[in-house]
Parts: structure tokens; C-alpha cells; sequence
């Protein structure tokens, strides 16, 4: 009888058991059900999260948000700053790792002594010509005086990337690149971010006709420039000298519809790669800018150094901007 009894609760607990247990899998099935059905905006609000954490802090350039702001990379010792026509209080930062140390102060510039490059860090840069002006992360292609008895400097590297996000904040008007051979790189790093952060304009040093002045460097007009620059919502509005007459449009370049035409004739006569020098300022403008001008005008800007002071405003309109 007893033994009876003890089989009876053993059944009883084996049933409550399984009574508890169905019980739990139902809350849990429940639980995912809403879950699949309620947590959309959740997620999306989580990922958004994420990709904000992604970006570099915005930076502090001593100006409220929304100013205008121009870049020069690789700037030596001649950096552009604002011209007597803009926002007195639009900004200019000079990237410059190599003579930054010996451009004078201006009131509304900011020079950065690092080089700029895909990815932010350290690297070698081989210093050529005089006052380090030709000197590039990669070797010269050739040999000639202005590259002979090149040295070596560590520089810091910031990455393009970072310079977009950090100046979210403000308005870009140009971004003008001298980086002897990785414009491209660095700039294309970036994908259409260029765009979508509304930088107006560039003037960017290209190379064409399958020349290249450095060893690796892809920074040609034609084959890397041309058809990254439209994919993602600029035209090409000319190309001139960068030494001599750099206001004069070059023949077969001087717009949109022109550079197609040369292009084409440049890669039936230009298949296999050269070393020599072969450097030229590409102008680009965003798609949705509009034209300004004639030629480059909307281009030209001042320039500050040791030589000739560029342009200032007063004391009494650089306290309006802060």
C-alpha cells in the first residue's frame, strides 16, 4: 500500500513537472513572437547607434557650426586661406607633416602636421626637392636632380575619412589635394562619403597620359580619376599646369564633354605605364553646386606665407565668428 502511495506522488510531481515546463516554452515562444514583431525599430535604432560610434568626434576649429572651410593637403609652404569675397569667418587647415613648423600664423588658419592617407597611423615619407616640396610616401619613379639625395622622415598619417567626419559640423567649400601620387588614393578611400558630405569642390594634382611620377601610386586623369570623380556626383570642369600658367585651361580638357573625347584617344595611345613627370590640377565640382563664373574662378583662392600674407579681415569680424 505504501509502496502504492509513493508511486502516486512520484506521478503527481512528474506530472506538475511537465505541466511547468509546457508552461515556460509557451512564455518563451510568446516572448519571441513580440519580439520578432515589435523589435524593428529597436534594431534599427541599435545600428544606427553603432554607425554613429564609427565616426571621429566632431572637432573644435574655433568657429560655430555650419562655417565655411577650406583644406589644403600637402600645403608646403604656401597653404590657401580665405579670399576678401568669402565669409570672414571661413577657416583654412593646411595639412603639411614636413615644413608646417615654418608657416606663419594666420588668423584663420589651422596647420596639421601629418600626412593624410587611407588609413590613420605612421609611415615613412622619402623628402625630395627643395624645402621637402616633392616629397611623397612612396619612391620617385625616376631619377633626376629634384629626387637626388633624398632622405627619410617618420610621419604621423590621419586618415581622410576622419578629416570628413570630424568637420560634419561645417561647410566645405573646397578641398585642394598636392599629395605627390596619392591623391587618389586617399580621396577615392572614401567612396561617395565626398559627396554625401557635400564638399562643393576639389582641385586635385592628377597625372595623365599613363605617366607616373611615383612607384605604385594610381592618381591618373583618365584611368582612376575620371571615372571614380562621376560615378559619384562631380564634373570635371578643366585641367591647367600646375607650374607656370595655372589659370588657362589645357586644350582637350577644358570641360565634361572634351576630357571623354581625349580620354578615349589616351588609352589607344597611352596603354603601357612611363616614368616621368607628368603633373596637372584637375578641377571638380559636386553635381548639385552650381556654376560659378568662367573657367576656375570659383577655384582661385589666396595663398599665405613667409613671401606675401594672405588675406585678413578685421579683428572686429573674427569676433563675430566664435
Amino acid at each position: 500500500m505504501a509502496f502504492n502511495n509513493h508511486k502516486r506522488k512520484r506521478g503527481k510531481l512528474f506530472l506538475c513537472k511537465i505541466f511547468y515546463t509546457m508552461i515556460a516554452i509557451i512564455f518563451m515562444v510568446l516572448v519571441l513572437i513580440k519580439g520578432t514583431k515589435d523589435n524593428n525599430e529597436p534594431d534599427q535604432i541599435k545600428t544606427a547607434v553603432l554607425n554613429l560610434s564609427t565616426l571621429a568626434p566632431p572637432i573644435d576649429i574655433g568657429r560655430k557650426e555650419g562655417t565655411h572651410v577650406i583644406f589644403n593637403i600637402g600645403s608646403n609652404l604656401d597653404p590657401i586661406v580665405p579670399r576678401p569675397n568669402d565669409d570672414p569667418c571661413t577657416i583654412a587647415l593646411a595639412f603639411e607633416p614636413i615644413v608646417g613648423h615654418l608657416i606663419p600664423v594666420h588668423p584663420a588658419l589651422h596647420v596639421i602636421p601629418a600626412a593624410v592617407a587611407p588609413e590613420g597611423g605612421w609611415a615613412t615619407m622619402n623628402l625630395y626637392n627643395k624645402d621637402g616640396r616633392s616629397s611623397s610616401l612612396s619612391k620617385a619613379s625616376f631619377g633626376a636632380n629634384w629626387n637626388k639625395n633624398s632622405k627619410l622622415k617618420i610621419v604621423p598619417l590621419i586618415s581622410f575619412r576622419t578629416i570628413l567626419d570630424s568637420l560634419r559640423n561645417y561647410e566645405i567649400d573646397l578641398i585642394l589635394t598636392d599629395m605627390q601620387g596619392h591623391d587618389f588614393a586617399s580621396v577615392s578611400s572614401v567612396e561617395g562619403y565626398l559627396a554625401e558630405t557635400g564638399v562643393k569642390r576639389l582641385i586635385t594634382e592628377v597625372y595623365k597620359d599613363s605617366i607616373t611620377t611615383y612607384k605604385g601610386a594610381n592618381n591618373d586623369l583618365c584611368k582612376d580619376w575620371l571615372p571614380h570623380m562621376t560615378s559619384i556626383g562631380y564634373v570635371f570642369e578643366g585641367l591647367t599646369q600646375m607650374v607656370g600658367d595655372t589659370e588657362t585651361l589645357i586644350e582637350g580638357y577644358r570641360n565634361d564633354k572634351e576630357v571623354v573625347e581625349t580620354c578615349k584617344r589616351s588609352f589607344l595611345g597611352n596603354a603601357e605605364e612611363k616614368a616621368g613627370l607628368s603633373e596637372f590640377n584637375a578641377f571638380w565640382r559636386l553635381k548639385s553646386e552650381p556654376t560659378v563664373g568662367r573657367g576656375v574662378e570659383a577655384y582661385q583662392y589666396g595663398t599665405h606665407s613667409s613671401k606675401q600674407q594672405g588675406h585678413t579681415f578685421s579683428n572686429e569680424d573674427y569676433a563675430k565668428c566664435i
